[in-house]
């Protein structure tokens, strides 16, 4: 998928994903990956597992990568 076919849409700003890993260096990288690649994506982060279900419930994000093996979960 090309550029101009990722923002295309009358919603691509609004794309959102957020990542969950309590490594903020994998937090970190992950999100740089995607912002580099599809600038019309919104990252968040978050690394520390009690406080993710509030964020995602703020947030609101379409797609949730999630570490399963994070303490507290």
């Amino acid at each position: 998928m090309t550029k101009k076919e990722q923002s295309s849409g009358p919603s691509a700003r609004d794309r959102k994903v957020m990542v969950i890993d309590d490594l903020e260096s994998t937090c970190r990288l992950v999100k740089s990956l995607i912002e580099h690649h599809w600038s019309t994506i919104e990252v968040s982060t978050c690394t520390e597992s009690f406080h993710a279900i509030e964020i995602v419930r703020t947030v609101r994000p379409e797609v949730l990568l999630l570490d399963i093996q994070m303490p507290g979960i």
